[in-house]
C-alpha cells in the first residue's frame, strides 16, 4: 500500500452544516518516512498561501515527526501522511452513497491481551511513570459491498459530526468520527476533547455522575490546553465547556470544550497538537511508550487525523477514532476500538467500554414510519402542501416509497368540515399510510409552557433530526430527563440553540423573528418555512443565554406561534 494516492474525498464542514466534495486533485503530498512528514506540512502551509485547498490524513505513528520524545510502532507500509492540493471543493447537502444496512460481525476481540494490558497500565500509573494512557486493538470485519456503504452506514449510525471518506485508489477510509481534534475560523481555534462514555441504555446521570470519567476528562483539557499555548496568544487560552454530554445513537459521550486565539500556520498548529491527547495519555511521551509496548501493531489512519484547511484560513481535523480502513480487492475492513485507561479503571469494565464502541459496526436503525402532524380547521388542512412536500423529502433521503397523490388524497377526505383537529400521517417504508384525526385540545405547551435549556448535546449531523418521523427517542429522553418542564430546549455539540421538542424556536429581536439554520441540527418546521417566506423570521444561530421568556417564541404549525411563562437554566 506504498502507492496509495488520494484521489478524492467527502469531509463534513461541522461549522457550516454542509459536506464538501473533493476532487480532480492538482498536486499530492505523500510521506513516508519520519522525515518526510513536516516537509509535507510545510508544504500545504505553501499551497494555502497559493490559494489552494489540502485535505488529507496525518497517521497515528507520525506523531514522532512533531516530537522525537513521542514513540510508535513502525508504519507497515501506509503512508505517514496523504494530503492533496484542490481547488474549491463542491459543496453538497449529503452524500449520495447507498443507505443499506449490513450487520458487520469481525474477529473476536483480544480480550484476555486487551485486560492485560489494562492491568499493566495500572501498575505504570501506581509506579508513578503515567497518568493516564490509552490502549487500543484493532478489528478485522469482511466487507465485500462497497466502502461507500459502509462509510454511509457508520455515519448515520453514528450520527458523525466530523465524518470524512477518503478514497486513496487502493484502500478507502472510512471515518465516523464525533471528536473534533481542532477547528481554526478567524483566528479562532477549538479543541473538544471527548473522554468519559457509557452506553446509551445508561442514563445520562450515569456519566455526568462519574468522578473516573470527570478526572478522565478534565486530565485530557489539561493537556489540550498545555499543548494549545504553544501556539495561542498568551492569555488567550479558555475553557468555556467542561464536562458537556453528547448522546450518538449507541453512546454517551463526555466532552469539553477549550479555545483559544492563533494566527499560526497549520504546520505549526499540528506540530503542536499531533497526536491528540485524547487518544494517547498523559504525559505523551511516556503514554505513547508504553502503548508501543502493549498494542500489537501500529494503528495506521486511526486515531490519526483527518481534515481540510481552506486559503481563507478556516481548518477543521477531526480525532480519527470510529474509523475504518477499507480494502475493496481484498473483501475487509480495519475497525480500530480503544480507551483511556486510568488507576481505578476495571480491565472489564474498559473491555466492555471498547464493545460499546464497536457496536456501531452492527447497529441497525430502528424501525420507523414518516410523520407529519396537521392542523385542519373548517375542512381546511393548514400547509397540507408543505407538509407532503416535507414526507415526500424523507421519503427520498430513507428509499422510503411515497405517493403524494395518494397522501393528499387520502387526507382529504378524512378532513372534518367544522371545527379544530389534529390530523396524524404516518407512511412506512412500503408507503403504506395510516391516518389518525383527533379533536384540537388545549395542552400545556400551546398555554405558556415552561421550557429548561437542556443538557446533554445532541449531534447537528444526526438526520433524524432533519425529517419528521416515529423515531423521536431523543426526544422522549430529553423530556424525561426534565419532568418538571412542559418542553426542552435543545443544544447541539457547538452549543447553540436548535429547537424545543415540541416545536421550533424564535427570538423576538425587534419584531424580526431570529431563528436556527437547519445546519444546527433540528427539523425545519413548516410553520417557520412560512415565516421565513414571509420575510417575518430569518435564520442566525442562538446561543442559550440570549433567550429571555418575554423575547422567546416557540411554535408548530398546529399550535402556532407561544411564549413560555418561564425558561429554566441549569446549574
Amino acid at each position: 500500500m506504498t502507492e496509495l494516492h488520494l484521489q478524492s474525498a467527502w469531509i463534513r464542514d461541522a461549522a457550516r452544516g454542509q459536506w464538501l466534495r473533493f476532487h480532480r486533485p492538482l498536486r499530492m503530498h505523500v510521506a513516508r518516512t519520519l522525515p518526510e512528514v513536516v516537509p509535507v506540512l510545510e508544504a500545504l502551509d505553501t499551497a494555502l498561501e497559493a490559494g489552494r485547498w489540502v485535505c488529507g490524513y496525518l497517521g497515528y505513528e507520525a506523531g514522532p515527526a512533531m516530537d522525537d520524545a513521542l514513540s510508535a510502532h513502525p508504519s507497515s507500509g501506509e503512508p505517514l501522511a496523504v494530503f492533496a492540493e484542490f481547488d474549491e471543493p463542491e459543496v453538497v447537502e449529503e452524500p449520495p452513497f447507498p443507505r443499506h444496512w449490513i450487520t458487520a460481525r469481525g474477529n473476536p476481540p483480544p480480550e484476555l491481551a486487551f485486560r492485560e494490558g489494562v492491568q499493566a497500565i495500572r501498575e505504570s500509573i501506581a509506579r508513578g511513570d503515567v497518568y493516564q494512557t490509552n490502549l487500543t486493538y484493532p478489528i478485522e470485519v469482511p466487507w465485500r459491498a462497497s466502502p461507500q456503504a459502509l462509510f454511509a452506514q457508520l455515519v448515520h449510525a453514528q450520527n458523525a459530526t466530523y465524518g470524512a471518506l477518503l478514497d486513496l485508489g487502493d484502500v478507502v477510509v472510512s471515518s465516523a468520527s464525533p471528536e473534533l481534534f481542532f477547528s481554526v475560523d478567524a483566528g479562532r481555534i477549538i479543541s473538544r476533547p471527548m473522554k468519559g462514555t457509557r452506553p446509551r441504555s445508561a442514563p445520562v446521570a450515569e456519566l455526568l455522575g462519574s468522578d473516573k470519567e470527570r478526572a478522565e476528562n478534565l486530565m485530557i483539557v489539561d493537556m489540550v490546553r498545555n499543548d494549545l499555548s504553544r501556539v495561542c496568544r498568551p492569555g488567550s487560552v479558555d475553557v468555556p465547556d467542561l464536562f458537556t454530554p453528547e448522546a450518538y445513537p449507541t453512546v454517551w459521550q463526555l466532552t469539553s470544550t477549550v479555545v483559544g486565539e492563533t494566527r499560526e500556520p497549520l504546520s505549526r498548529v499540528m506540530r503542536a497538537l499531533f497526536p491528540a491527547a485524547s487518544i494517547t495519555g498523559a504525559p505523551k511521551s511516556t503514554a505513547t511508550r508504553i502503548i508501543r509496548n502493549l498494542e500489537s501493531g501500529p494503528r495506521g489512519v486511526y486515531t490519526g487525523t483527518i481534515g481540510f484547511a481552506s486559503p481563507d484560513g478556516r481548518a477543521q481535523f477531526n480525532v480519527a477514532i470510529r474509523t475504518a480502513v477499507v480494502d475493496p480487492d481484498g473483501g475487509r475492513a480495519r475497525f480500530g476500538v480503544g480507551g483511556g485507561i486510568v488507576w481505578d479503571s476495571s480491565p472489564q469494565a474498559e473491555f466492555e467500554e471498547t464493545r460499546t464502541k464497536a457496536a456501531v459496526l452492527s447497529y441497525t436503525p430502528p424501525e420507523f414510519s414518516l410523520l407529519e402532524t396537521m392542523l385542519c380547521r373548517d375542512g381546511e388542512v393548514v400547509l397540507l402542501k408543505e407538509h407532503l412536500e416535507r414526507m415526500h423529502a424523507g421519503a427520498s433521503f430513507f428509499g422510503f416509497v411515497f405517493d403524494g397523490h395518494a397522501a393528499r388524497a387520502r387526507v382529504e377526505a378524512a378532513a372534518p368540515a367544522e371545527g379544530g383537529w389534529r390530523m396524524r400521517l404516518l407512511s412506512d417504508r412500503s408507503g403504506i399510510l395510516t391516518l389518525n384525526v383527533w379533536p384540537l385540545r388545549e395542552t400545556a405547551w400551546s398555554s405558556n409552557p415552561r421550557l429548561v435549556v437542556g443538557g446533554p448535546r445532541v449531534s447537528s449531523a444526526d438526520v433524524f433530526l432533519r425529517h419528521k418521523t416515529t423515531h423521536r427517542q431523543i426526544y422522549a429522553d430529553m423530556l424525561a430527563a426534565h419532568p418538571d418542564a412542559d418542553d426542552v430546549i435543545l443544544l447541539n455539540e457547538h452549543g447553540e440553540v436548535t429547537e424545543t421538542c415540541f416545536g421550533n424556536l424564535f427570538l423576538d429581536r425587534d419584531g424580526v423573528l431570529l431563528t436556527p439554520p437547519a445546519s444546527a441540527g433540528l427539523l425545519p418546521g413548516t410553520l417557520r418555512a412560512q415565516l421565513i417566506r414571509q420575510g417575518r423570521a430569518v435564520e442566525r444561530s442562538l446561543r442559550p443565554d440570549e433567550l429571555t421568556a418575554s423575547r422567546t417564541l416557540i411554535g408548530n404549525s398546529v399550535r402556532g406561534l407561544y411564549r413560555p411563562r418561564e425558561i429554566g437554566r441549569l446549574s
